[in-house]
């Protein structure tokens, strides 16, 4: 069963009904055309009708369509079953979030993601197809050629776009449009998704929502990073993974987001102990560091009053995290023993 974040959940929901009443909002704007059937001809009055159609179901339903459809196949994606072999049961995010979208599937067909029953955004433009030759007598045909999810510049680490592309027809008594290559968009943050990335890796021992650490300072205090540490949020850097690279098995240091990534603190009580298993100056206590096992620099540092406090236990950071992104003075950190020369951050 998908878990929803108790906000997320409601967006979906709440999207689903608007979609049902832009429905009835299609079925009323053409009745009203209908109305006036006495003082306009009739084949005006369908062809007008087809237009409001048309431009009701590119302009509000596809995207609102596209708008919960996403949300509910980003959280099938993550709580697709962690496989222990590989860490994840989807390799290629842009791949599986397609046929999540579309057909409720992974991995070529063969796993089912039964939370994606009957709210494929396919399934949605078929229940306006069925609903529009009923009610208004329009047979609507549709193909969806192509599914993308991405995050960029524009976007940044805490949006996602999304965006599709379909080609379809619309047939009256009268008239017929036909449309190729019509690009819609939505977009849309990653507050209260879980994270793929630490689910996965630790084969569902731990769980984490997406949630931006609140930080508006310039360089980071002990204490700060005692806050980031306890309340599990996530904060950018650009040589971390995104959201979407946080579906990866393996972050190493070439797979890293300039735009778009994001990462949160680990410590050796707050998680369990046979995931984090290592000995205490082995690596970087940044979660895709510590997880993939590597550092950027050699040299290890324990943060005063964070490392070794009661809650949390050991945790170390490299030269890179102490100097470039939390910029924490020099009498803040003590050096701790580096790994030997040639190893990757660990003994």
């Amino acid at each position: 069963m998908v878990k929803f974040f108790a906000s997320r959940k409601g967006i979906f929901l709440t999207f689903i009904a608007v979609l049902m009443v832009t429905l009835l909002l299609l079925y009323a704007s053409t009745q009203y055309e209908v109305s006036y059937k006495d003082t306009v001809p009739t084949e005006t009055l369908r062809i007008t009708g087809l237009n409001n159609f048309i431009s009701d179901f590119e302009e509000t339903y596809l995207e609102r369509a596209l708008f919960a459809s996403s949300h509910r196949a980003l959280a099938a994606l993550i709580n697709a079953t962690p496989d222990g072999a590989s860490g994840s049961n989807v390799q290629d995010i842009h791949k599986e979030f397609e046929a999540a979208v579309i057909n409720a599937t992974i991995n070529d067909g063969t796993i089912l993601l039964p939370s994606m029953e009957n709210h494929t955004l396919s399934i949605w433009i078929q229940r306006l197809s069925n609903f529009s030759r009923d009610n208004l007598r329009v047979d609507l045909f549709f193909n969806i050629t192509d599914v993308n999810i991405s995050q960029d510049e524009s976007t940044g680490p805490w949006l996602l776009n999304v965006s599709i592309n379909l080609d379809y027809r619309a047939n009256s008594s009268d008239t017929t449009w036909e449309r190729t290559n019509v690009t819609i968009r939505t977009t849309f943050d990653i507050f209260g998704f879980e994270d793929p990335y630490l689910k996965f890796k630790t084969d569902n021992q731990i769980n984490r929502t997406i949630q931006r650490f609140n930080f508006t300072g310039e360089n980071y205090l002990p204490e700060n990073v005692t806050d980031l540490i306890t309340s599990k949020n996530f904060i950018y850097d650009k040589r971390a993974p995104s959201f979407l690279g946080r579906f990866q098995t393996f972050n190493d240091p070439d797979s890293r987001s300039s735009c778009c990534g994001i990462f949160s603190l680990v410590s050796s009580i707050q998680e369990p102990p046979a995931t984090l298993s290592y000995t205490d100056s082995d690596r970087t206590y940044a979660d895709f560091t510590y997880l993939d096992d590597f550092c950027f620099s050699n040299q290890l540092y324990t943060v005063n009053d964070v490392s070794g406090a009661m809650g949390i236990g050991s945790f170390y950071l490299d030269e890179y995290f102490v100097d470039k992104v939390f910029g924490l003075a020099p009498d803040a950190t003590q050096e701790a023993n580096s790994p030997d020369e040639g190893d990757t951050c660990g003994s």
